[in-house]
């Protein structure tokens, strides 16, 4: 019996049952094997919607429209459609859809494709949140994705810099690239996104009070020029700096008040505080950032190293110097301190072992004589 088209083959697929018996009973398994395909196409749908031939495609553009995705995310999400679920089973009706038909998706994307597990996830979480936001809408009972299995990702080793690497690499900038130089330092000292410090305008600087308030992240989406969007998870914080830091930044403002002058033009509150433009109206661009930092890592032997390894460079070293996890999530800008501890729980194993160290000493001190009666 003709079952349909795989989804990723495109070839026909058979459904067949030996029966050893007589007429009736090759009449009943016929009837059984009827039963089953009919149960097949309701699938998991919600009885009598109208929206039980729904596409993946369909509902994930639905899903998309109405879930308040950043600019970046959307964007990669529409890739991610394009690039590997149109050509192979974004035409698939929803209530065709089983854990197997995903595994097997899956499983061509790693095979045949070569995607790496991490993106195989990134296409498994976009599934899982549209058939989710389906359940919602009454459109299918369950959710085929919930019970899929996408590869596991591994953590990848961090190469975290040194200290010593680190002021290298910015004395190098700032000698090179004096502007630049004041953004490696603010993302050392910081521990910010490279997108939050390209959004940083100059009204987010409180040179008096030694702290940045980081409310907005620079990006871009396709050539266009950056703009500004909320942070990853859309809550502003207050960063208290160091004094080299400040003055880094004071000495990088009067620059920019002087090449403001020479043109004719205001720097305003609203200047960014990293711009080509006299009066900081356009932000670097985030990429920018990255490729400049590609030339200074290559100049100070820093290979392996990213610009976002700054950001684990704060983490670590903040937690290692005995700083509460709370306060380092807080800085960094995670949602929660949980997030902090998993990815950073390389960094308490050795604030553990100085942690044992100390109850040595303690444990191991000769016990003080108990006064005599």
């Amino acid at each position: 019996m003709l079952r349909g088209k795989d989804p990723l083959t495109g070839k026909y697929v058979y459904v067949s049952r030996t029966v050893r018996g007589g007429k009736r009973l090759a009449e009943r398994t016929l009837g059984e094997l009827l039963s089953e395909n009919s149960d097949r196409d309701r699938g998991s749908t919600a009885a009598g919607t109208a929206s039980d031939r729904i596409t993946i495609v369909e509902l994930i553009e639905q899903h998309l429209d109405r879930h308040g995705y950043s600019p970046t995310t959307l964007a990669d999400y529409r890739s991610v459609v394009a690039t590997y679920l149109v050509p192979t089973i974004g035409n698939t009706p929803i209530c065709d859809v089983r854990p197997v038909l995903l595994d097997r998706l899956y499983t061509y994307l790693a095979d045949e494709r070569k995607l790496a597990p991490a993106t195989i996830r990134k296409v498994h979480a976009l599934l899982r949140g549209a058939f989710t936001t389906a359940v919602r809408w009454g459109w299918l009972a369950n959710n085929p994705a919930r019970d899929a299995s996408p590869p596991i990702v591994h953590k990848g080793k961090i190469h975290l810099p040194t200290p010593d690497e680190v002021n290298r690499a910015v004395a190098y900038a700032e000698a090179q690239a004096p502007d630049f130089g004041v953004f490696l330092r603010l993302a050392a000292a910081t521990g910010a996104r490279r997108g939050e410090l390209c959004g940083l305008q100059w009204r987010n600087i409180d040179l008096d009070g030694g702290m940045v308030h980081i409310d907005s992240s620079a990006y871009v989406v396709g050539g266009d020029t950056a703009k500004l969007k909320d942070t990853k998870n859309h809550a502003r914080r207050d960063v208290s700096l160091n004094a080299t830091t400040v003055d880094a930044l004071a000495r990088h403002y009067r620059r920019k008040l002087d090449d403001a002058a020479t043109c004719g033009v205001e720097l305003g509150g609203d200047g960014f505080v990293f711009s080509d433009a006299p009066d900081g109206l356009q932000p670097w661009r985030p990429d920018r950032a990255s490729h400049n930092w590609d030339r200074v890592r290559a100049k100070t032997g820093l290979t392996g190293v990213r610009l976002h390894d700054l950001r684990h460079f704060q983490a670590t070293m903040l937690l290692q110097a005995g700083v509460p996890v709370r306060n380092v999530s807080k800085r960094i800008g995670h949602r929660d301190a949980a997030t902090t501890l998993n990815v950073y729980g390389h960094a308490l194993e050795e604030v553990d072992r100085r942690s044992a160290d100390v109850m040595g000493r303690l444990l191991d001190a000769d016990p003080v004589p108990r006064p005599a009666d």
